[in-house]
């Protein structure tokens, strides 16, 4: 991919980018880190077909980002990807709390087990995901205005995870542990 282009929108990051030229392309992965040299994670997985990509949860403060288009090569010893050297730049982003939402939400139990309940209710649609320590999102939900109880579902894995609740002007990350 060439010519990477950032933009805040809200408390998300657009990415976009031109198209890399090799006709053999199957998709482009994207990975944030807060830092140049700092460790990348992979926030794409599959990779995106598209050349735009939004930044639900992006971190508050610098977000480096880097593209690579992804492709599949075939040798006699297997098939594995292959990715591009990338395109790397950087935006600082100032996350915002809504005007219409001033307390921050809670959620209980914490250990989980299954369910949790969210404190207070959810006040506008927005959406819940739970990454894991080093930043893979590992569940996805889509909450409504009025909700507050959240069912976990049952693959996931006991452990540590950032719970982030993002709209588009909107964002909070809290622990939640998953004991079951």
């Amino acid at each position: 991919p060439q010519a990477l282009v950032l933009s805040q929108q809200g408390n998300t990051v657009k990415l976009s980018w031109t198209p890399a030229p090799d006709s053999s392309i199957i998709g482009y992965q994207v990975y944030r880190s807060s830092s140049r040299w700092g460790k990348y994670i992979r926030l794409t997985d599959p990779a995106v077909a598209d050349t735009v990509f939004v930044d639900a949860a992006p971190l508050n403060g610098t977000n480096w980002y880097l593209v690579r288009a992804e492709r599949w090569e075939q040798t006699p010893g297997g098939t594995y990807a292959n990715l591009s050297i990338g395109a790397a730049d950087s935006v600082h982003v100032q996350l915002t709390a809504m005007a219409d939402q001033p307390e921050p939400y809670r959620v209980y139990p914490n250990p989980a087990i299954s369910v949790i309940l969210i404190a207070p209710p959810v006040t506008v649609p927005l959406q819940m995901t739970l990454q894991t320590a080093d930043g893979k999102v590992v569940w996805r939900e889509h909450l409504q205005a009025g909700q507050q109880v959240v069912r976990l579902p049952a693959a996931l894995a006991n452990g540590y995870y950032l719970a982030v609740f993002s709209a588009p002007e909107f964002h909070q990350v809290m622990s939640l542990v998953i004991q079951r």
